[in-house]
């Protein structure tokens, strides 16, 4: 259940002179306008055009009024598919339900990069879209004043038709193609006031929504070519092993369905005529592997790994004051030793893909959260030109960074070049937990002092944990190939990645969230030391953000129990010159009824946290007679404007239930260079009899809108954990919570970190 409050206000749009325009006739007649961010080539004639697409968002209008709109944002969840329509719509003056909504083709020379990630859909994309919109408007205003010699003044477009006090009306259709041969100077292009919207900033209903409910949008694994087969790869056992020969396929070659088995460079694929009987078969095939080099590694070893670097001399991240003199002569002093473990990204969907290899093209139909990295991979494979790629991206059930890799997009084109046919690979359960990129694991150590006043003076931080920023420098030849050698690339990316990963360049994901902490402490500091490590990690929903959310905000409570102080009162203190901090901290505090005795047996937290561009607080309330309880979760957030109030509760809701099944069950442990876990019994999510009320309060901003998807995530864990100590006295530091909640509740004490 959701109590979403919108109190957005009004903002003066900038026009950003960063883009440029490119407008002709397409087939058949018509306007299309396609807006390319500055740097990208100009979309080749007609024919390109025709195919609806420019890089951030266009708008396609032909003669018979229809009305299609290109997204080249992934759709996961997030809501693009809406809330990109309603920012069309609000300048091209037509209704939403009167656009067809496509997903943009892949084509990095006509649009630039299509990455969706780090909670930018909406704040990339607010004034490319709105400016597409009202240029097409601009443009058949200016066709109709033609057509019928009046002065533009006197044409106003009103709901897909141009309309004159004297004339009459045009459809939009009937001056299309007329359109596409005025012109219009970007500078020219008037983005309407917020006073006059009508539809940014209203609860429209989702656009896929119905799709979705009747079960005719494609996701990835609704993929249905003509020929096409199935496939299931039987990957390594151990972490980043590999196979040394096909001992025995005999049996598997023998089972009805089966077309071939062949080995590709992740393992051995068993391809089949549909999934069951590919993974029946895969079961009765004889491997042997090389275990590698993590055939020695687990998670305990991990765990003295990471002490041992916490208790060294670690890399200077930001500093302020003499934090070791305030140490010393502070009234009170507290050392604290924080755990969060490997997690994987569990999307509903598993991973997947279909690609049909042929001699002088290659199609590829994928849920991805990257078309420009898909294509780089695909072209690498198969020595094919870019132009000779398509890449069709479908919805996505769930993307949370997982999704901006390729790695099985690798192995649907490898399957198919050995099988000549189109082949789809489809990933267990159990594949996509114990073969997937994780969340890295991380430890932190930190020491705080408060003064006579119960005011903190001293803050350290020291942390430990993989590199992130590393995947992305080793990704860089993916990412522009056609604009730069890809060899040069790739070699640039990997100097880059091995400089992250040694620790000679601090990596901004590891530490975001903790080294620019907003907390008034007149002394602080935050170091890093990185941990060398081959398990492959990537981003995660929130990313850095998700790990010393959790660690800064648990501490932050911890000092103000320390000094005596309220929690809130001293965050509200230590905020003082952060007022969107504060805000978000108060409207959440008030929607809960902080200050106020909550019902009889239930007890409070709460958390705060800066990501993404917006800020978020949230007050959460437990009760752990009988066992822990989360019943209500309040989120305040203040992303800017408001585009669709109902989808950024829905990212609200989604976070929370994603962010509380990491912090109270979810952890990646590893035995010998094998994941131990497989599927939802044991990396469970929260089940519905146990979801709190989510209810979302939307703080009134005049700026621009910025990022949503991500930010429940951060402070969930720490304003539980906070809620906890709250109704026991008990710290827990360490994730995910839940076994030492049950530990406490036994009347046990949990184990403690000694360095």
């Amino acid at each position: 259940m959701s109590d979403a409050r919108d109190e957005t206000s009004a903002e003066t749009p900038g026009l950003s002179r960063r883009s440029f325009l490119q407008i002709a006739a397409v087939a058949g007649g018509g306007l299309a306008v396609g807006f390319l961010v500055q740097g990208c080539r100009h979309v080749r004639g007609t024919q390109a055009l025709g195919g609806g697409f420019s890089p951030n968002a266009w708008v396609r209008i032909t003669a018979d009024d229809q009305v299609r709109f290109f997204v080249d944002n992934a759709e996961m969840g997030q809501g693009v598919a809406t809330s990109h329509v309603q920012l069309l719509c609000e300048e091209l003056e037509i209704a939403p339900q009167r656009v067809l909504v496509e997903f943009a083709p892949a084509d990095l020379h006509s649009f630039g990069v299509q990455l969706t990630g780090g909670s930018t859909s909406t704040t990339s994309r607010f004034d490319v879209v709105r400016t597409a919109g009202a240029t097409a408007r601009e443009l058949m205003r200016r066709a109709a004043a033609r057509r019928w010699g009046v002065p533009l003044a006197e044409v106003r477009a009103v709901d897909g038709a141009l309309l004159h006090d004297a004339r009459g009306s045009l459809r939009y259709g009937e001056v299309a193609e007329a359109a596409a041969s005025e012109s219009v100077h970007l500078g020219e292009v008037r983005l309407k006031e917020p006073k006059d919207w009508r539809v940014i900033g209203q609860p429209m209903r989702r656009i896929d929504g119905p799709a979705k409910a009747d079960g005719s949008a494609r996701f990835g694994l609704d993929v249905r070519v003509p020929g096409q087969l199935t496939a299931v790869v039987v990957r390594p056992p151990v972490l980043h092993g590999r196979l040394v020969r096909i001992v025995d396929a005999s049996k598997a070659r023998a089972q009805a369905g089966v077309v071939d088995v062949v080995a590709i460079p992740q393992g051995v694929a068993v391809v089949a005529d549909s999934y069951w009987r590919a993974r029946k078969a895969a079961a009765l095939l004889e491997l042997e592997w090389d275990a590698g080099k993590l055939a020695s590694f687990s998670s305990s070893r991990l765990h003295e790994t990471q002490k041992v670097l916490v208790r060294e001399q670690a890399r200077h991240v930001s500093s302020r004051g003499d934090v070791d003199a305030a140490l010393a002569t502070a009234a009170k002093r507290l050392r604290a030793v924080y755990e969060v473990p490997y997690l994987a990204h569990a999307t509903m969907e598993p991973m997947n893909a279909t690609a049909h290899v042929e001699d002088e093209r290659c199609r590829v139909w994928v849920p991805t959260q990257s078309p420009t990295i898909t294509k780089e991979v695909v072209a690498r494979l198969t020595g094919l030109p870019h132009d000779k790629i398509d890449v069709t991206t479908t919805f996505l059930g769930g993307g949370f960074g997982r999704r901006g890799a390729a790695d099985f997009v690798a192995e649907a084109v490898e399957i198919s070049k050995a099988v000549r046919a189109p082949v789809q690979v489809v990933w267990s359960r159990e594949d996509d937990i114990r073969h997937g990129q994780f969340r890295p694991a991380s430890m932190a150590l930190l020491e705080g002092a408060v003064d006579e006043r119960g005011l903190p003076v001293a803050w350290s931080h020291r942390l430990t944990g993989q590199s992130i920023a590393s995947a992305f420098a080793n990704m860089l030849g993916m990412v522009a190939p056609e604009l730069i050698p890809s060899s040069a690339m790739d070699l640039l990316g990997g100097a880059i990645g091995k400089l992250f990963v040694d620790g000679k360049i601090v990596d901004p994901l590891a530490v975001e969230g903790a080294g620019d902490h907003p907390y008034a402490i007149a002394s602080s500091r935050t170091e890093l030391a990185m941990m060398p490590s081959d398990i492959p990690v990537f981003p995660w929903r929130s990313v850095g953000h998700s790990i010393n959310g959790f660690v800064v905000e648990s501490f932050v409570d911890e000092l103000a129990h320390l000094g005596g102080r309220d929690p809130l009162e001293l965050r509200r203190a230590l905020l003082a010159e952060h007022p969107r901090h504060r805000g978000v901290l108060d409207a959440a505090a008030k929607a809960i009824g902080w200050g106020t005795p909550p019902p009889a047996g239930r007890f409070r937290g709460i958390a705060q946290h800066h990501c993404f561009g917006s800020w978020c607080a949230e007050a959460v309330e437990i009760s752990v007679d009988g066992g822990l309880r989360v019943h209500r979760v309040v989120c305040a957030i203040d992303c800017g404007r408001a585009v669709n109030p109902d989808l950024i509760a829905a990212q609200m809701e989604g976070g929370v239930l994603y962010g509380l099944s990491a912090a109270l069950l979810q952890r990646i442990t590893i035995d010998k260079g094998r994941v131990v876990q497989g599927n939802f019994h044991d990396f469970p999510l929260v089940r519905m009899p146990d979801a709190p009320q989510v209810e979302t309060v939307i703080v009134r901003s005049d700026e621009r809108p910025t990022g949503v998807g991500e930010l429940a995530v951060p402070p969930l864990a720490p304003a539980l954990a906070n809620a906890f100590f709250a109704a026991t006295g008990v710290r827990l530091r360490r994730l995910p919570l839940g076994p030492d909640v049950a530990l406490v509740l036994e009347g046990k004490t949990p184990e403690a970190v000694t360095l």
